[in-house]
């Protein structure tokens, strides 16, 4: 029984790295504040004297209570009995939404006598408009080595082949098209006295594969 070969196009296979450095636009700030009465959920935010006067420490310096949210609440309980009186810890999360504010917001957190700083987790932009530009620069750059290869090769390019966008959700390896987050880069600003950076940025990795169709020594499409 004869079986027939299938017949690949020739092609020109071009891989484009874009390298870029993307700042963190906000980020959170996760807190601990002892509290002496047990208030549960958001109406912690005015009712626990500690919680309370907190979150006006921080409307000082800007940030509004819509961005301040109670993660969690744990009820210290003696007496064996669970009343309003009984002390409680709770802990929160505070969205800085202009780093540029950050030193003025970790003053406000480390001002506080019951509040523990506990650290910040850095949010990035998730820009389609951001990814697609890297994706036409790839694209661009892609298309021109493939004529010049074309060119020393003496074929003729006849278009795409194949495609390879990268997926925006899984980091890739070293060897496989994709968009991949770099180690973190940290720049230290502010007062010397909390240790901490309030500039954060990351070097992303976009990498697309492109085929291209190609007829042998300039003639037409086999």
């Amino acid at each position: 029984m004869a079986f027939e070969v299938e017949r690949r196009p020739d092609l020109i296979q071009v891989v484009i790295t874009h390298e870029d450095e993307v700042e963190a636009s906000w980020a959170d700030l996760f807190v601990t504040v002892k509290g002496s009465s047990l208030v549960t959920g958001s109406a912690a935010l005015t009712k626990a004297r500690e919680v309370a006067a907190l979150v006006a420490a921080l409307g000082g310096v800007g940030v509004p209570e819509a961005d301040v949210r109670v993660e969690d609440v744990a009820a210290h309980v003696e007496s064996g009995l669970l009343v309003k009186s009984s002390s409680a810890t709770y802990t929160l999360k505070v969205r800085c939404a202009k780093l540029d504010a950050l030193a003025d917001v970790l003053g406000a957190i480390t001002s506080q006598k019951n509040v523990r700083f506990d650290r910040i987790a850095w949010g990035y932009p998730e820009s389609d408009e951001l990814g697609t530009r890297w994706r036409v620069d790839c694209a661009t750059r892609a298309t021109a080595r493939a004529r010049q290869i074309a060119d020393a090769l003496g074929v003729k390019l006849l278009g795409v082949h194949r495609f390879v966008e990268p997926d925006l959700q899984v980091a890739a390896s070293e060897a496989e098209p994709g968009f991949a987050f770099g180690p973190a880069r940290n720049r230290a600003m502010g007062s010397p006295d909390l240790g901490l950076s309030v500039t954060h940025s990351r070097k992303v990795t976009v990498r697309v594969l492109v085929e291209f169709r190609v007829a042998p020594y300039g003639g037409a499409e086999p």
